[in-house]
């Protein structure tokens, strides 16, 4: 009689301590959890504000916990005069103000005030990046969610003769450098980054030997991810090609995530129709799928 009551009183404890396990388990799985969008190259300009909102509907009835954007928010910066530039900023504001969802912004080539034109005042408060940050905040972002650490970086770089090129400044590299100081090494990261770090698209048109244009891809992409070696890098999203791409290297995945304007609010851009990207990420587990709207 005894040893009957030791074997029952002994099973439930083995079922109770599977059962906290798997309790366990789940409400860590749960609290692990990460769903977001991914928006890129919105290129908002009058005349396209529902266009959008139907895109922040769309994203809104999926369910994210938060929206990042990948750059390019407005149609140019680059070589309006500051009075258009800031009236397509304070569009940009207006029309993502239709969404409750919180929203991470991410600097694009033709989000920077002033570098394409001719005679520019470089000594205006808001030349450059700073009538970004004046409507944006920072160009350089981190945050985590439920685990999940997320680097927004500028990704453009002034060139005299072109304007811009793609690539990662030394500011920007030592900032991700002290940035990372305060990631757990373990922590899933994502970056985020307009122009692509990789990208096969002229690969695939031209050959697999031709090389990439100094606006298409980013100098200095080898330093920074040298920066990241020793940390959990798990996703790349990008933006500026107006095509949806998926690549994955060395347990990475890089996604250039279409386009919301498509071939700028005129159509479809080489296949890839106006959409964003809905991710979901569970610890080092990622899954996405692309939505139009």
């Amino acid at each position: 009689m005894f040893q009957k009551i030791l074997l029952n009183l002994a099973t439930s404890v083995i079922l109770f301590t599977t059962f906290i396990n798997s309790y366990s388990q789940e409400v860590l799985s749960k609290n692990q959890r990460v769903r977001f969008v991914f928006m890129t190259d919105i290129h908002i300009q009058p005349g396209v504000e529902p266009e959008v909102e139907k895109a922040l509907d769309k994203a809104a009835s999926l369910h994210p916990d938060f929206i990042i954007t990948g750059g390019d928010l407005i149609m140019d910066a680059l070589e309006v005069p500051k009075e258009k530039a800031d009236s397509l900023f304070i569009l940009y504001k207006k029309t993502m103000g239709h969404t409750s969802i919180p929203v991470y912004n991410t600097p694009g080539n033709h989000d920077i005030w002033g570098w394409g034109l001719k005679n520019a005042n470089t000594q205006d408060p808001d030349f450059g990046y700073k009538m970004f940050e004046k409507y944006l905040g920072p160009t350089h972002k981190v945050f985590s969610h439920n685990g999940t650490y997320f680097l927004l970086l500028p990704s453009i770089i002034y060139d005299p003769k072109s304007a811009y090129v793609g690539g990662f400044s030394d500011e920007t590299l030592n900032w991700v450098e002290k940035s990372l100081e305060s990631i757990p090494k373990d922590a899933p990261l994502v970056l985020v980054s307009h122009i692509p770090l990789i990208t096969a698209e002229t690969q695939w048109e031209e050959g697999g030997l031709a090389p990439n244009h100094p606006m298409v891809a980013t100098k200095k992409s080898a330093k920074l991810l040298h920066l990241l070696k020793n940390h959990n890098l798990r996703f790349i999203l990008q933006g500026h090609l107006h095509i949806l791409e998926k690549i994955e290297i060395f347990n990475v995945q890089i996604i250039t995530a279409g386009s919301v304007s498509g071939k700028w609010w005129k159509g479809d851009y080489k296949g890839t129709p106006r959409g964003f990207l809905l991710v979901e990420m569970n610890g080092n587990s990622i899954s996405s799928e692309y939505y139009t709207y």
